[in-house]
């Protein structure tokens, strides 16, 4: 299973990607909306991890504009507490993480994502 992890943050979006590879998943990391858009019109993924606090667009536009008609899981991660919950689920987005006290829930939500694409 291929993991896209998009966040502006190198050291978050680097131990995602480590504690992700480590479970035996692929994983590309990317720190831009814009070099993300590019690799999923160049590859499959199955499932994104984006920040939902991004410089260029939110997590949640970026979801809407690029990722709504593929077949990949999208998981948002906020570490704002305040983050409008109706906005991202209003746009189809169904997994809402938050950093950091729910980062321990990325591998068996990544695992559970495997078994419905099985």
């Amino acid at each position: 299973m291929k993991v896209l992890i998009i966040d502006d943050e190198v050291d978050m979006g680097e131990i995602l990607a480590h504690l992700i590879r480590r479970n035996g998943f692929e994983v590309e990391f990317l720190q831009d909306t814009n070099l993300a858009k590019k690799a999923i019109q160049l590859a499959t993924t199955d499932v994104i991890l984006c920040d939902m606090n991004m410089p260029q667009m939110s997590g949640a536009e970026f979801y809407v504009q690029n990722c709504r008609e593929l077949d990949s899981h999208f998981i948002i991660l906020t570490g704002d507490i305040t983050a409008s919950l109706e906005e991202i689920y209003t746009t189809g987005i169904k997994h809402v993480l938050f950093k950091p006290k729910d980062l321990a829930r990325i591998i068996p939500l990544l695992k559970e994502l495997t078994l419905e694409r099985q």
